[in-house]
């Protein structure tokens, strides 16, 4: 495979802004299967327990894995009566459900590792050992892996200190990669998912480019990036991207934050096949056992010529976007294609047979009949 060069213009101005891409000469980079389990401790940390090798999982492709990938994570939505009643002061927020454990972990068994990818953030938990120091303290470490409440904290001093070994043990298998905090998988699954909307957006266009001017490509990105409740604001974009009489504003700080957010999470998703410029068979083979979901998804759209196509699913309850592997693909799911068909079926059966303007009974047939 040749070096792929992207070069993504973000804006039609003297002063545009342009994201380059520069894959080296590499093979696709396919989702490595290690076997995963659940690890929870009392102070409230989750993490996801890895094997230390694992194989190349091959089984699922583009379409199927970022389908799979987007039904974890359910939209943002509007506070509702019950909780507007118990927390009245969080009137006009939006909320963001929490990801399913249960959930992130079979996916992971199915469809490979997530969460290894970016080496900076476990680079952080390599602290040399001192005479006064043991590497990571605990509110450190509290803070690296998500455990952010006090109480929660003073938890985690009281198990440390009966589980003096522990810390240490947890720190490396951190930096190893052979458990990952539940909150680092979250965070990239939601910023995966962003990444290749906003991807395959640029992937339909010829020119690969972005106005970031008031225009549908703006709308575009905003909803690719999952903020248009927090900038969009309400009744003054139906989603749909057409022009509205009603205008709205987005300062220029502003979307420079969302370009600068999606280039971070791509360099972010792509260091085990970028990080090192020079390799030997030994870092290379180490690299790709840290080639993720995330890794996979994001090469697949950036150094192949494939067209994928992203839809919303027909069921009303449901409308998560989906990456069709037909064309007539109407569900993102065959649960939802199921209960679909059902609905039709059902609405079907209640349309009563008339003729002439009058209601007519069917009569079952005889044996002459």
């Amino acid at each position: 495979m040749k070096p792929i060069v992207c070069i993504v213009a973000f804006m039609r101005t003297a002063n545009s802004l342009h994201l380059s891409v520069t894959l080296p000469t590499a093979p696709l980079c396919w989702p490595i299967a290690k076997k995963a389990k659940l690890v929870e401790l009392e102070f409230g940390y989750r993490a996801i327990s890895y094997e230390m090798q694992g194989l190349e999982n091959r089984t699922f492709k583009f379409n199927e894995t970022a389908t799979a990938l987007g039904r974890l994570i359910a939209p943002i939505r509007e506070l509702t009566a019950t909780e507007l009643k118990a927390f009245p002061e969080l009137e006009g927020w939006f909320v963001l459900d929490d990801l399913d454990p249960s959930k992130i972990l079979d996916f992971i068994n199915r469809y490979g590792q997530i969460g290894l990818a970016d080496y900076n953030r476990r680079d952080k938990f390599n602290l040399p050992m001192t005479k006064t120091s043991r590497g990571l303290s605990v509110e450190q470490f509290c803070s690296l892996v998500g455990v952010i409440d006090t109480s929660q904290i003073q938890k985690a001093k009281i198990y440390f200190k009966k589980n003096p070994d522990d810390l240490m043990k947890r720190t490396m298998r951190i930096f190893w990669g052979t458990e990952v905090p539940m909150a680092w998988i979250e965070k990239d699954i939601r910023q995966l998912f962003r990444c290749v909307r906003i991807l395959e957006i640029l992937k339909k266009k010829k020119s690969q480019s972005f106005n970031l001017e008031q225009s549908p490509e703006l709308r575009r990105l905003i909803h690719a990036s999952d903020k248009t409740p927090f900038i969009i604001p309400f009744g003054k974009d139906p989603g749909n991207f057409r022009p509205l009489d009603s205008k709205w504003n987005l300062p220029q700080m502003h979307r420079k934050t969302l370009v600068d957010e999606f280039n971070t999470n791509v360099n972010r998703f792509l260091q085990p096949i970028t990080r090192y410029p020079i390799h030997t068979e030994e870092l290379v083979a180490r690299n790709l056992q840290n080639c993720g979901i995330e890794t996979f998804l994001i090469q697949s759209l950036l150094a192949t010529d494939t067209q994928f196509r992203e839809g919303f699913c027909r069921r009303p309850s449901c409308r998560r976007p989906f990456y069709k592997q037909r064309s007539t693909k109407e569900c993102c799911s065959d649960q939802c294609a199921t209960a679909l068909r059902v609905k039709k079926l059902r609405g079907n059966k209640k349309v009563s047979v008339q003729k002439n303007g009058k209601k007519m009974t069917p009569v079952k047939k005889g044996k002459n009949g």
